[in-house]
């Protein structure tokens, strides 16, 4: 998606990749900066804008396909950006947002191939957490 700010166009999109339907979408800290630094003077501040909520089509794992979109939450605790996936009661944590996606994307994708293969053995709650990942990651073909 292409947009523009004060007609400068500004692509969010990340790299697409074509085995998701679904792509991490963010404008980069740096990209932010050279973009109000070329509008507004240097005596003026302008934080990029914060964002909240986000869905991800990918867990960065060859052998999982996301089917349906995860909700993450993005805060901030302490020092660090936290992203939480509630309906997985699972986290990922960086020094930004782009860190803190993807060592949850990986967490998840651990997170399914260890519940999958103790599937039979899982407590209520986990059991829970297994049909609502089964349901929305899917294993690729051949693995």
């Amino acid at each position: 998606m292409t947009t523009a700010y004060k007609n400068i166009p500004i692509d969010f999109a990340a790299p697409h990749d074509p085995n998701n339907e679904y792509d991490v979408q963010e404008i980069s800290i740096g990209l932010w900066e050279q973009l109000v630094g070329s509008v507004l003077p240097a005596s003026v501040r302008v934080d990029p804008p914060e964002i909240t909520h986000i869905l991800i089509g990918s867990l960065r794992d060859g052998r999982l396909r996301v089917v349906e979109p995860i909700q993450v939450n993005l805060y901030r605790e302490s020092e660090s950006l936290v992203a939480e996936a509630t309906d997985l009661n699972e986290f990922g944590f960086g020094n930004n947002q782009s860190e803190a996606i993807i060592d949850l994307q990986q967490t998840i994708a651990e997170l399914y191939f260890s519940l999958r293969d103790h599937k039979d053995r899982l407590g209520p709650d986990l059991q829970r957490v297994w049909e609502t990942l089964n349901r929305t990651v899917n294993l690729m073909n051949g693995t």
